[in-house]
């Protein structure tokens, strides 16, 4: 059957495994060796909760490679292919690979690029929040510029939201959100951040999970 419909989608061939460990221990293996790997939010387990099944879950936190959860009910509606591509950025350094991924995803699509930095921290003592602002802006400029965006529409946005919530409402008019697998919080032992955790349960889009960490 998946033979099939790969075929259906272009791709006659297509090659099938079937293994015999457990779904997530499977995918996480293959996953060692893989470019991207593809997973549903929900299995045969699913109620009528809208958080990822443990198998996604799993997948999304010790996946080895970029990881893609296919979540949402409207990801191919006719009009899905007109919705842009968001993707958050921070500070990191890991965020310019975040950025080119998403990028490249845009461009493949032929959709536009929404660049989102959120900033909901308050501004230390005696700072003036417009110094906040412009330091933000800039960031969004270095990073954008420093990419081949080609003939990608690209929207820079910059908003003052905690980025899990901003990036959860965003998603529902988007075709797909692209994130880093940890940000500027994150530290060696930590396999997946707080905003992946959060739109791997909640978007209502497709979640590209890029991984940023060895």
């Amino acid at each position: 059957t998946a033979r099939e419909l790969a075929a259906a989608q272009g791709v006659p061939d297509a090659v099938t495994r079937l293994d015999s460990d457990r779904a997530a221990q499977a995918l996480i293996e293959a996953s060692r060796s893989a470019a991207l790997l593809v997973v549903g939010s929900a299995g045969h387990g699913r109620l009528t909760s809208l958080l990822a099944g443990s198998v996604a879950a799993a997948v999304g936190t010790h996946a080895r490679c970029d990881t893609v959860v296919v979540r949402g009910d409207s990801w191919d509606e006719p009009g899905a292919a007109e919705r842009p591509v968001v993707t958050g950025i921070d500070g990191s350094e890991a965020g310019s690979r975040v950025l080119a991924a998403a990028v490249a995803e845009a461009r493949a699509r032929r959709a536009p690029l929404v660049v989102l930095h959120a900033w909901a921290d308050t501004p230390p003592p005696r700072q003036d929040p417009r110094c906040v602002t412009e330091a933000g802006h800039r960031l969004l400029g270095e990073r954008v510029l420093a990419h081949d965006t080609g003939d990608v529409e690209v929207e820079r946005v910059l908003v003052h939201a905690h980025p899990r919530r901003e990036l959860i409402e965003r998603s529902a008019g988007a075709q797909l959100v692209v994130l880093g697998d940890r940000g500027r919080g994150g530290f060696p032992g930590l396999l997946l951040g707080s905003t992946g955790q959060a739109l791997l349960h909640q978007a209502a889009c497709p979640v590209h999970l890029v991984r940023t960490t060895a």
